[in-house]
């Protein structure tokens, strides 16, 4: 490294040039960086869903999820596999090991899929699974609720969004898709008049086969005519409703006994709102919910800016009738977060420069210091771009966190020449830069690498936490390893412009400035009464790290958008009128809360697919709320006091969540399994009851519970002389009860509308008027369902769930503050002696597994890193134990870091875990820079404790300087005065903590024990003194400088 600022030194004018090229470079970069609000993160893990139309939560289990895990579960990486069965659905969730190839796997799965046997529809085609992935990058970028403020229906709404809002918004720059949540779709919908059917001797089926078979177009070949060739096609559309009621249903050719009649004749032809799947309000009016969805490469913040933009312009077409309002995007916290990082960071660099001044009290000095900060962090940017890594809150919080220790390598490199020039009046400028840089560069090139190596390890964490954190790695490695080659060429170059004797002044080396006079006593008195230092140091560590016990520990804090989930879960069997009911009475308690500024509600269809991804999440439920808060509001304080408004109104057996939407710990959960569903409950039920009295968990609820009413039916073979299966029967029974979509006609107005037949209405009915009004099929002899199968009433669950393929519960219930770590102790000590049936175990997921996973790994990568950190010393110094000395800088910050928690009551979580993680990097280059002045002096004859006092006063203005300066410029955000960030304050906290007693300690602890060990070294070799020598050595020693 001194190879390379030499050259600089004999090129300054190509140095500065090529400074100049790389910043402005830099500067570009920044123009051309994607901005993003979490980094993309490629999520090990594959969805396989199967739509099983009809089907019994049980069948759904046996036919089609237990068959796809055991494909599932054979594959090459897998982790784990986790399936949900509902009426209707099956989702099975598949997470591989991180670093899988999952289109490869994806592509295997869909290869097995298709030879896998597994029932067919009701349209006799056998299902097909779908396989997807899941990815940050896949979530909506914006929200949007569109209102009705004239009364319109949402009919009139989902005119407004399918022909204008859609086509407006899928044409712009980096939109991938747009969906509609709550639209309602006209159908026509056939109601078979029994009577007038079974009088003409029709069936269901001829009105289907007369339906498609005069509803399409057929290509009846190719003719020569008039030296041409002509294609023939034979086809008959309906112009109107009329049209279609005046059909003739023509009875099958081999019935002579039936009848022709006019489809009006035999059903009622009605053109009315299909069933919507789901039912969306805004602010308690009709409403739909949008979603945009961005391209792969289309940069958030300028496609939320688009949007915005093309819907204001919609806002002002619609004159008032119709209201576009935006519920959540993205742009926003990314902007914010931009906004107040580059705020703070500016303001932290403004504090480390002002530092500067203050210590050195030279303009000129502190400006060639000031410049390593741009231009390191510049260097930073430009690597990112490079390596294609987006702005998100992790990289902007590296930035600027970066800050305060992008300085440090300068400040060293500039306060040594600053002392050579004035305390070497005679001596060149040339010379003082070149020998101030010598000096110091092995102790900041260590020091660096030092405190890169830390973030090295982060590859040993696994899981989401290792990807999450990687960028932010990245991102301060780039900007520290920039400001080493900084220190090294553009500081010395820019030194030798700036700095003179008559500027900087001269000083006596051997007059103590006032802050050695303040040092040095202190020093003496450590080196003296070596045992009682170290035992204050104890006490502080053992007092310091005692205070860990009080710190709440969580896993990663709220991003500080003002956004809340409540999720609305009704009683079992609860229709969509019910729920609506309920909606429209919690909406005007939302409403009437001042801090609320918009609400959307979204109520789940029956057997929706959305319906049965919020069943597999173990907090699904009939109806969700989407609020949005205004700027003002207290996110936990708005948490709690909204779900004490809810409980009261609480369905009867069913529940109200409240969450922060942006929250990564404001969710409980864990699984109960055991060897079949029965043992299930049972332990489910056991763990509710123990841990229903921990005061931070509220609205606890287990998905096995909920019962469902079910009728199973069997085929009576005798009445029948076995001509009717179980199959058959079941399409019949479907047939009979189900609606069925037979085509898609289109009418002269161009609107194409699905024609789908309903059976008659049974509702009111018994049982056995039920069955008995049921006809099944000619084949059956025209006997009733009741004479050709046996009918049991039976509860079923609501929903099958299986992990690892074993029956399982969900335990799921909202989280009262942020201390999740406190919460799993509990629960934890709750369940030590609970007595769960025979092979039924419980298991914390979740947030508190993740944590759990998340901190083993980041404890097991401090240990790697403190490894390498000595490592890189051992190569440094070329001795074991100048670095061992070092390595006891490492327990001093723990003492400010856990104090500094305590003080702030802010949460030991993943931020807090990285920033001891930094600790360990950059506490030890104090020391470093310490103990390599040691042994400088040490080779030009000192004695150890001579050179001791020498170099503490040599290096307490550089060590205290790039303290001070490292924690004034993290000031800012530890205050926490911004939003958007979730890492910066919790982190700068720890890092500020551990950095002011770290810095104060090392300056009297380090020097003691490198005393002791030394003297011990040399009585044990047999090169020290005789202890009383050694003694009266040291005492004139102390008491002659």
């Amino acid at each position: 490294m001194t190879a390379l600022t030499n050259w600089v030194l004999k090129r300054k004018t190509a140095t500065v040039l090529i400074t100049l090229i790389v910043f402005l470079f830099g500067v570009f970069s920044l123009t051309q960086l994607k901005s993003e609000l979490l980094p993309n993160i490629d999520l090990p893990y594959l969805t396989i869903t199967t739509v099983y139309a009809g089907a019994a939560p049980a069948d759904v289990l046996e036919q089609v999820s237990k068959p796809i895990e055991q494909v599932v579960g054979s594959t090459q990486h897998i982790k784990s596999v986790r399936s949900t069965s509902t009426e209707s659905f099956s989702i099975v969730i598949a997470e591989f090991e991180f670093g899988t190839n999952l289109k490869d796997i994806q592509q295997t799965l869909n290869t097995q899929f298709r030879t896998l046997s597994l029932p067919t529809d009701l349209r006799g085609q056998t299902l097909q699974p779908t396989v997807s992935e899941l990815s940050f990058a896949s979530q909506p970028v914006v929200y949007m609720g569109v209102e009705a403020l004239k009364g319109q229906t949402t009919e009139e709404l989902g005119i407004v969004a399918r022909e204008q809002l859609k086509p407006a918004i899928s044409g712009l720059a980096g939109v991938s898709s747009v969906q509609i949540t709550g639209d309602v779709l006209k159908e026509i919908r056939l109601s078979i008049k029994t009577d007038q059917l079974k009088q003409h001797g029709l069936t269901q089926s001829d009105i289907t086969n007369a339906l498609k078979g005069f509803n399409l177009s057929f290509p009846a070949g190719t003719v020569s005519l008039e030296q041409k060739d002509v294609s023939i096609r034979t086809t008959f559309t309906f112009g109107s409703l009329d049209d279609l009621k005046n059909l003739v249903i023509a009875p099958a050719a081999t019935v002579t006994s039936a009848t022709s009649a006019k489809l009006s004749d035999i059903a009622d032809v009605v053109l009315v709102d299909a069933p919507s799947s789901s039912i969306s309000r805004t602010n308690g009016n009709p409403g739909l919910l949008v979603q945009v969805l961005k391209t792969q490469n289309g940069n958030t913040v300028d496609v939320v800016d688009v949007v915005q933009k093309k819907v204001d312009e919609l806002n002002q077409n619609l004159n008032g009738s119709v209201k576009i309002s935006t519920i959540y995007e993205q742009a926003s916290s990314i902007k914010q977060s931009i906004d107040g990082l580059v705020r703070e960071g500016l303001l932290g660099a403004f504090f480390a420069i002002l530092v500067i001044f203050l210590f050195l009290r030279n303009v000129r000095s502190t400006l060639v210091t000031a410049i390593s900060i741009p231009t390191s962090i510049v260097v930073a940017l430009l690597l990112l771009w490079t390596q294609a890594i987006t702005l998100n809150i992790m990289t902007l919080g590296a930035l600027a966190i970066a800050v305060g220790r992008v300085v440090d390598d300068a400040i060293v490199v500039l306060e040594n020449i600053f002392r050579h020039v004035q305390e070497r009046p005679n001596e060149p400028i040339s010379v003082a830069v070149k020998t101030g840089t010598r000096e110091v560069t092995n102790a900041i090139t260590s020091s660096t690498l030092t405190t890169v190596a830390v973030f090295l390890p982060l590859g040993f964490v696994g899981g989401i936490t290792g990807q999450f954190f990687l960028p932010f790695a990245l991102t301060v490695t780039f900007a520290l390893l920039a400001s080493l080659v900084v220190a090294l060429t553009v500081v010395p170059v820019f030194a030798s412009y700036f700095i003179n004797h008559k500027a900087v002044g001269t000083h006596d080396e051997k007059q103590d400035t006032w802050l050695q006079k303040l040092y040095t006593p202190v020093l003496r008195w450590s080196l003296k009464n070596r045992w009682k230092t170290l035992l204050i140091a104890f006490l502080l560590f053992i007092i310091g790290n005692g205070l860990v016990t009080q710190v709440p520990v969580a896993f990663i804090g709220s991003s500080g958008d003002k956004l809340l989930n409540i999720t609305l879960s009704m009683p079992t069997g609860s229709d969509q009128v019910s729920t609506l009911a309920k909606v429209t009475e919690l909406e005007k308690v939302l409403q009437a809360d001042s801090r609320v500024e918009l609400t959307e509600s979204i109520i789940s269809g029956k057997s929706s697919f959305t319906r049965a991804q919020a069943a597999f999440s173990g907090g699904g439920g009939d109806a969700t709320f989407l609020l949005r808060l205004n700027k003002d509001a207290n996110l936990d304080a708005a948490i709690k006091d909204i779900q004490n408004k809810m409980n009261p109104l609480k369905p009867q057996s069913g529940n109200i969540k409240v969450a922060s939407l942006t929250s990564f710990s404001s969710g409980f959960s864990m699984v109960v399994q055991g060897p079949n569903e029965e043992s299930v409950r049972k332990g489910s039920d056991m763990v509710l009851e123990k841990i229903k009295g921990i005061s931070e968990l509220t609205n606890l609820s287990s998905d096995v519970s909920a019962v469902v009413p079910q009728i199973v039916v069997k085929p009576n073979v005798a009445a029948t002389a076995g001509k009717i299966s179980t199959q058959t029967l079941g399409y019949l029974l479907s047939s009979a009860l189900q609606p069925t979509t037979v085509t898609s006609i289109r009418f002269d107005n161009g609107t194409a509308n699905n024609v789908v037949i309903y059976p008659p209405d049974l509702n009111g009915q018994t049982i056995d008027q039920w069955l008995e009004s049921l006809k099944a099929t000619p084949a059956a002899g025209n006997l009733t369902f009741g004479q050709i199968a046996t009918f049991t009433r039976v509860e079923a669950p609501v929903k099958a769930t299986r992990l690892g393929q074993k029956p399982t519960a969900s335990i799921s219930a909202a989280l009262i503050g942020d201390n999740t770590g406190g919460v799993t102790k509990e629960v934890e000590k709750q369940l030590k002696d609970v007595q769960l049936p025979t092979g039924v175990t419980y298991t914390l997921t979740g947030v508190s597994q993740q944590q759990g996973d998340a901190f083993i790994g980041l404890i097991a990568a401090m240990g790697v890193a403190i490894a390498m950190v000595y490592i890189i010393m051992v190569i440094a110094f070329g001795s074991l134990l100048e670095p061992f000395v070092i390595l006891f800088s490492l327990p001093l910050a723990t003492i400010g870091a856990f104090t500094a928690l305590f003080i702030t009551h802010r949460a030991l979580g993943l931020p807090a875990m990285i920033g001891l993680l930094m600790l360990i990097g950059i506490v030890v280059t104090n020391a470093i820079v310490l103990i390599d002045k040691v042994n400088q002096l040490h080779r030009d004859g000192k004695e150890k404790n001579e050179a001791l006092i020498e170099a503490g006063r040599n290096r307490v203005r550089p060590i205290l300087m790039t303290a001070v300066a490292t924690i004034l410029a993290l000031l800012p955000l530890a205050l926490g005065l911004s939003e958007g960030s979730i890492i910066a304050a919790e982190l700068g906290t720890v890092v500020i903590g551990g950095l002011v007693t770290s810095t104060v300690l090392t300056l009297v602890v380090v020097p003691v024990i490198y005393s002791l060990l030394i003297g011990l070294k040399d009585r044990l070799t047999g090169r020290g003194k005789k202890s009383g020598e050694f003694e009266e050595e040291q005492k004139a020693v102390l008491s002659g400088i």
